[in-house]
């Protein structure tokens, strides 16, 4: 069966995040632990981690048979922090997954949409004694949509 386009979307922006190793120069090696809708994890789940989440798509502008629509999704990181600098882990992958995203220099994921653009940050509170923290880096994609037909 074929994947809807906005499943190809979504894989897409997987496999930029997956690019994230120490061999292709980031500073994590979060690539290697990608999911997708993922939401909860625990104590013995390998670290850093990122995963995929999408929200609620929203019609931009109606063409008459195709739509322009927006997909926000957002990366979660989580990564092991040093007691002592605790936020330059969260920097380093902050980093890594805006590379992987936004200066690859295809700001239309193969063709797959219209933009992909920054839509906001959001880091974890970072508590004493701690030893892991997390943000968000959100996104906002426009894609074009043909009426009843979620494949093209």
């Amino acid at each position: 069966m074929a994947l809807s386009k906005k499943r190809r979307i979504v894989d897409a922006v997987v496999a930029r995040l997956q690019t994230i190793t120490v061999a292709n120069g980031y500073n994590t090696g979060a690539g290697a632990r990608v999911y997708r809708g993922r939401v909860e994890f625990t104590a013995s789940d390998p670290l850093p981690v990122l995963t995929v989440l999408q929200d609620n798509v929203f019609v931009e502008s109606d063409r008459g048979e195709r739509m322009l629509l927006a997909l926000p999704l957002g990366v979660q990181g989580i990564v092991t922090v040093d007691r002592d600098n605790p936020s330059d882990a969260v920097d380093d992958l902050e980093a890594d997954i805006l590379t992987a995203l936004f200066s690859v220099g295809d700001d239309t994921l193969s063709d797959l949409v219209s933009e992909i653009k920054q839509a906001g940050r959001i880091y974890s509170d970072i508590e004493a004694g701690t030893t892991v923290a997390g943000l968000s880096v959100n996104t906002d994609i426009k894609f074009i949509e043909r009426v009843g037909d979620p494949y093209t």
